[in-house]
């Protein structure tokens, strides 16, 4: 969701290995994309590369990172980070419009194009050629979708994503450009602050989305929520990540079937929790 300090590194489940795989100083001369928040970071096949589009730029300066490509400085700006070769890419500018802050993305496979979507706006990008192609979106909500992750499902053709703030789940058809609440009831929203202290992990094997809270929702209901999107029913599962009181990542390493999810807090540092789920 926020990548300020830019540090790419890589984490092995199965050996609990963590090796850092991109400095964060950069290097001279070439893309060093800093300070970026609410961005969308989706894996593309096609390209071998993690595509970003950000929401919002906190320019720290060249006075505080000297050696920061400040040519990266706009909202409009792709950029490309290659595990191949540990770099940054430079892939041009977005075509407007802007979308601002709050936007999650994915890779639409039967299309072969990379999907974002806000809260207001979904929108196909051929990276290829840059041409946008805006599918339309209509939430009943204000609030924007605030974290960069979500899953296409290439069985049903369509995208699903949740607001944390709100504990909505969504799920967005290409074919019929529209989007549906998953489920009849919400997610109650839990108690904390600031959405860095949630985190989403989906399950695509299994079709099922882990949100993370720290503390019990808003109905005293325990604070993991284990949805499935087929049927749309929600488990409140009681479980705390021990010693950690901050999540803000998670991701589904289906060697092991195993949800990985990052967080810290207080004198805990970063910690990696590993959860496992009795799903069919």
């Amino acid at each position: 969701d926020s990548g300020a300090l830019d540090t790419v590194a890589r984490y092995n489940p199965p050996s609990g290995g963590y090796t850092p795989d991109f400095d964060y100083a950069g290097v001279a001369g070439e893309p060093c994309p800093r300070g970026f928040d609410f961005m969308a970071a989706p894996w593309i096949p096609d390209l071998g590369k993690f595509v970003h589009v950000t929401g919002n730029v906190h320019n720290f300066g060249t006075n505080v990172y000297p050696w920061k490509d400040v040519s990266f400085d706009a909202r409009a700006k792709i950029g490309g980070y290659d595990p191949a070769t540990h770099k940054w890419n430079d892939l041009g500018f977005r075509p407007s419009p802007n979308v601002g802050e709050g936007f999650t993305g994915a890779w639409n496979s039967r299309l072969k194009k990379a999907v974002w979507a806000t809260a207001n706006a979904v929108f196909l990008m051929d990276l290829s050629t840059k041409v946008v192609t805006f599918q339309g979106i209509s939430l009943p909500t204000s609030h924007s979708v605030e974290f960069g992750r979500d899953w296409y499902d290439a069985d049903s053709d369509e995208l699903y994503f949740a607001q944390i703030h709100t504990g909505r789940v969504w799920a967005y058809s290409f074919a019929k450009k529209t989007v549906r609440k998953v489920g009849s009831d919400l997610v109650p929203a839990a108690l904390g602050a600031g959405g860095e202290n949630r985190a989403m992990v989906f399950f695509p094997k299994y079709k099922h989305l882990l949100i993370v809270y720290t503390e019990a929702d808003t109905l005293g209901q325990p604070p993991w929520k284990l949805v499935n999107l087929t049927t749309g029913n929600t488990q409140h599962l009681r479980l705390y990540a021990p010693g950690c009181s901050y999540h803000n990542a998670g991701a589904f390493h289906s060697a092991s079937d195993t949800a990985v999810i990052t967080g810290g807090g207080g004198t805990n540092g970063a910690a990696f929790h590993h959860y496992k789920a009795a799903l069919a």
